[in-house]
């Protein structure tokens, strides 16, 4: 069947322009998977029909999140990308990440373990690696600072106790701090090294005056795990405060 071409491109303009009314009418939500690639892509690509383009990536890589999460080497491989499309696709990913721990940013205090979801949750969607990070919290649960402190693979991830002792305390406010870190292939259940790095960064804070108020994994599907919640870090506090015979240091702090 033989084409016209300015047939064709009005009609890919005329798709577009309803992709775009229904947008601003009633939201990305009313988009399924493949619609969404095909607007993001008609940015890539003025005059020629990206719905094929997103099929092919849909059915290449299963879903949208994949298709985001894919690696350039492996978008540019897919009929009717290219180069600088794959890029762009890679970028929605980064872009996304970027505007999420700018938001959580926007978090004046944490009092609870659902405050703190709310923060950290964002901050790690979509991450392929694990990535630890602590928050620093002064008086009356103000949050002061929040810094990845290492990045690890797909499973794991080694923490430098010196230097997330050396991040805390260039903020010398800092009365209790927050540990997180995900877990971007599995349930939010901790390892054994997730147990031995909790007690070690304890054991390097309490003697500081500084309590460890939680340590929060983040598993697929936004799925969590609180050592407080547990009541595993209490028990590692007691332990250490009797070991050492330490006594408890008080703090206005509250969390729930």
């Amino acid at each position: 069947m033989i084409k016209d071409k300015a047939t064709d491109e009005q009609i890919h303009k005329g798709r577009r322009e309803r992709l775009r009314q229904r947008l601003e009418n009633f939201g990305l939500d009313s988009f399924n998977e493949h619609e969404v690639l095909e607007f993001a892509l008609g940015f890539c690509f003025k005059r020629c029909d990206t719905n094929p383009t997103a099929h092919r990536l849909i059915n290449k890589f299963g879903n949208l999140y994949n298709t985001i999460n894919a690696r350039i080497d492996e978008l540019v491989k897919v009929e009717g990308v290219g180069e600088s499309a794959a890029y762009f696709l890679s970028f929605l990913k980064s872009f996304t990440n970027y505007y999420n721990v700018n938001g959580a940013r926007n978090v004046k205090k944490i009092e609870s373990t659902n405050q703190a979801l709310d923060y950290i949750i964002p901050v790690t969607d979509g991450l392929a690696k694990e990535q630890f990070y602590v928050i620093c919290l002064g008086s009356g649960n103000k949050v002061l600072h929040a810094q990845k402190v290492a990045t690890g693979t797909a499973n794991k991830v080694f923490v430098d106790i010196r230097n997330t002792c050396e991040v805390v305390l260039r903020f010398v406010n800092t009365v209790s701090v927050i540990l997180a870190h995900n877990h971007p292939m599995g349930q939010a259940i901790p390892s054994v090294s997730d147990n031995r790095i909790t007690k070690l960064l304890v054991g390097a804070f309490l003697p500081l005056n500084i309590d460890v108020t939680d340590h929060i994994i983040i598993g697929e599907n936004k799925s969590y795990y609180s050592y407080y919640k547990s009541g595993e870090l209490d028990a590692m506090k007691k332990s250490f405060m009797q070991d050492h015979q330490l006594t408890a240091s008080s703090t206005d702090n509250k969390y729930e």
